[in-house]
């Protein structure tokens, strides 16, 4: 197995579910009745992988 090849595609899983978090929280940003109900903050302390 390419060590390199598995870490620059793991790289870019993660930059890419970064990306899809942040598209998902401008949807919440801009539908009132979904925002009240979702943490914003947690959902990005999650995705950053800080709370594993």
């Amino acid at each position: 197995m390419d060590t390199g090849r598995t870490v620059y595609r793991l790289t870019q899983l993660y930059v890419s579910g970064l990306c899809l978090a942040g598209v998902f929280t401008l949807g919440w940003l801009f539908v009132p009745r979904v925002r009240e109900s979702i943490q914003v903050a947690g959902l990005w302390f999650g995705s950053r992988g800080s709370g594993s």
